[in-house]
Parts: structure tokens; sequence; C-alpha cells
């Protein structure tokens, strides 16, 4: 759970704790009512309430109480998600509908504190022996408290796939895939413009789909670590 005052995200993935127990309570019955707005509204589209991961609730009125069903892609997997499906409920009218997501899509930061090692998300078809899965957060959280060293976890810049790139790219550094972990370091001189890598991972570190987005936004290339 990451309390930001007026939103708070929760996984959907995430461990419950005694601390935690008010706010989910809290937050079902919201949860509920969603769900059977999607069922009324999108009835072709279902499959759009198994696809979310975080809920963002808007906590800042009692009057037009809201909550967000987000899908991060790489919850879970990567140290950066990036945010690929939004859904919008708004209690008080008891209506649902989707968002766009921009081009340059939103990450989620400190994701491992939306996440429990013993219920992470499904990995899709990667086969990851128990062991190391539960060990997921625990690096995630190494390079999250790399990044913040660096300040760049809550500058503006780096709320999103090319900011952060960007940022690391004029810091010069990169995040280097270091077999089912990741590390932050210095490029080399001759490399400075090529700030992030890994190999055929490197979806699991930014959105390759952003890949060709030009000199002004991801230039990504592979560096044998």
């Amino acid at each position: 759970m990451i309390d930001f005052g007026r939103i708070i995200l929760i996984g959907r993935h995430e461990k419950i704790t005694d601390e935690k127990r008010y706010i989910l309570s809290a937050i079902t019955p919201m949860l509920e009512k969603a769900a059977e707005a999607l069922k009324e509204r999108w009835p072709d589209r279902l499959d759009a309430w198994e696809r979310w991961n975080v809920a963002a609730w808007h906590v800042d009125g009692p009057i037009l109480q809201r909550v967000d069903l987000l899908r991060f892609e790489g919850l879970g997997i990567a140290p950066l998600p990036h945010l690929t499906e939004r859904w919008v409920y708004v209690a008080k009218f008891h209506h649902i509908d989707p968002l766009d997501v921009p081009n340059d899509p939103p990450l989620l930061h400190r994701s491992s504190q939306l996440l429990d090692p013993d219920n992470l998300p499904p990995q899709g078809n990667r086969r990851v022996p128990k062991a190391e899965l539960r060990r997921t957060p625990e690096r995630i959280t190494d390079l999250e408290r790399a990044l913040e060293q660096e300040g760049l976890l809550d500058a503006p810049q780096a709320q999103t796939a090319r900011g952060m790139e960007r940022l690391l790219r004029w810091k010069g550094l990169r995040i280097v895939s270091k077999g089912e972990g990741w590390k932050l370091e210095t490029v080399p001189d001759d490399q400075r413009w090529t700030t992030v890598t890994g190999g055929d991972r490197l979806h699991q570190i930014l959105p390759e789909r952003l890949d060709q987005a030009g000199p002004r936004g991801l230039s990504l290339g592979v560096v044998e670590a």
C-alpha cells in the first residue's frame, strides 16, 4: 500500500497486515460496486476485471468517491512496471469507463510495497523456481533504493517511461539486468548515450513498444553485461 494523501494505491496481490485491514475493508464495497457497474455497462469487456492489479482510491472528498483500476505491466516481475490499462469508477454515478493510457506511459515506483512474496502476480509462461520468485520484491527494492539515492524516483520527469530514460541519460546511468536482479551502473564515456540495457529482457525494464520513439524518446541499446 502506498499512501499519497489524496490517493492510496493498493495492490491486488498485496500482503494483508493488521494496519492495512481498515483501508482494505473500506475500499472493498467500492470494488464490488465497480465490478457490478462493469457487468452492467461493459458486458462484452468483463475480462478487464481480471487484468487490473493496482487500485488507486481517490479519497479527497466523500461526495465524489472514485477508484481507478490499473493494469501495470511487469508488476512483480520488473522494477519499473508501466501502465497499460486504466478503468475509472465513480461511485456517485455508479459509472465505470476506460480511459486512454498516454503514449508515454506512467511508471509505478516503489512497486515492491504492493507485493506479497508469497502471492505474486501470475508470471505468464516464465518458469521461475519458487525460491527465486520470492526474492523478486527484495531485488526490486534494492534497485528502488539505488534510484532514490540518485533522485530518480520523486523527480517529476521520472514518472513516465521516456522521462525516466532521459534522466538516466543525463546522469550517465543505466539499468542493467544481472541474472534475476537489476543494477544501476555508470555508463562508460564511449557508451554515454546507451542508458538502458538488458538483452532479451529489455521489456522487463522499460516498455519495448517505445523503442522506436526517436531521438527525443527512448534510445534503447543492448550492451552485454
